[in-house]
């Protein structure tokens, strides 16, 4: 039950970053990059500040991807361990690191199958 409960929510999006943005297009996108770069074309030190901007800007993209994913893999523990009552229980910490280094590499459905071994192994004793 809690494994098909899980893997709907994985279906249904739930957990999955929203939106990646394209770093090439961030620039052409925003018109006052747009219009700063044509108009200091010809300025060597211009086009090095534009792109210290745009750097900064890719940047800061990347952070914000970074916490979106960190607070994504929160929400989805949260999920598992309240979906198979395992929320303050002795051993979450070490079912869900074995998951995730089990399964992570296949995404959410990964680390769920792997969870729900584990605990399947915890009950059993």
């Amino acid at each position: 039950m809690a494994y098909e409960e899980i893997k709907e929510r994985i279906t249904a999006g739930e957990f999955d970053v929203k939106s990646f943005i394209d770093m090439s297009s961030i620039i052409q996108k925003d018109k006052k990059y747009a219009r700063f770069a044509e108009a200091i074309s010809s300025h060597q030190t211009a086009i090095d500040e534009l792109k210290q901007l745009q750097d900064a800007r890719q940047l800061e993209i990347l952070t914000q991807n970074r916490r979106t994913k960190a607070n994504l893999e929160a929400q989805f523990r949260i999920a598992l361990e309240e979906e198979y009552g395992m929320v303050g229980h002795p051993s979450a910490e070490k079912v869900w690191n074995s998951a995730w280094e089990r399964g992570h590499s296949e995404g959410w459905p990964g680390i769920l199958r792997e969870y729900d071994e584990l605990i399947d192994i915890i009950r059993q004793y």
